[in-house]
């Protein structure tokens, strides 16, 4: 994890490290944990900027580190504030198939957590509008349906809902999700709408 954070070390010895940190995330609960408190988050920050836009592998590599490291359930919250949500972000930007399914099985991952308020101000409803913009297919509607179970458990904190209707991409998302041939997507979608439109504050917001 120092090595992947060094900004003065070769790309490639950083990519490297990167390679031994998927590993070790994909295959031990542990590490997850130590990852998480190590600060694998900020690393991963400084590195995903460095990497061409060309290179998906490395870019597979963060987003499998961030699936992983994110099924551990107490990291949650200090993934959301190690800036776990802008990497994803920056992910969510790739036209990689398996990249999307790992960056929306993440921040569905992390809307699980009860602190969401950071997931939503760092742009997640964006994220899963580049994530599920597209026609739908054996690839992307397994996107659709993580990404609709992340905006339905947002939904669900009345603390994060009012917030969360507030941003501009949530209904063209909705609208993706209601379209999905996926019956899990529409569920989720019925769900969110639900928690949305019983909720006075936010039925007003939404109905504008």
């Amino acid at each position: 994890i120092g090595i992947i954070g060094m900004a003065h070390v070769p790309t490639e010895t950083r990519i490297d490290a990167l390679k031994s940190l998927m590993n070790l995330v994909a295959c031990n609960e542990a590490a997850r944990e130590v990852a998480v408190r190590k600060n694998a988050i900020v690393a991963l920050a400084g590195l995903v900027k460095r990497i061409p836009s060309t290179d998906i592998e490395s870019k597979s590599y963060i987003g499998r580190i961030i699936k992983m490291i994110s099924i551990y359930v107490s990291g949650r919250i200090f993934i959301q504030e190690q800036g776990g949500t802008k990497v994803l972000g920056s992910l969510s930007k790739s036209d990689n198939s398996a990249i999307k399914i790992d960056v929306a099985m993440a921040l569905e991952n992390l809307s699980r957590c009860k602190y969401q308020l950071n997931l939503v101000d760092e742009g997640c409803i964006d994220s899963l509008f580049r994530l599920c913009c597209h026609d739908f297919n054996k690839d992307t509607v397994p996107v659709c349906r993580f990404s609709s179970a992340c905006v339905r458990n947002l939904s669900t904190n009345r603390t994060t809902l009012s917030r969360l209707v507030l941003e501009e991409r949530l209904m063209p998302v909705l609208k993706i999700f209601a379209n999905c041939p996926d019956v899990e997507t529409k569920y989720n979608t019925c769900i969110s709408l639900h928690n949305i439109l019983s909720n006075y504050s936010t039925q007003e917001i939404m109905i504008r």
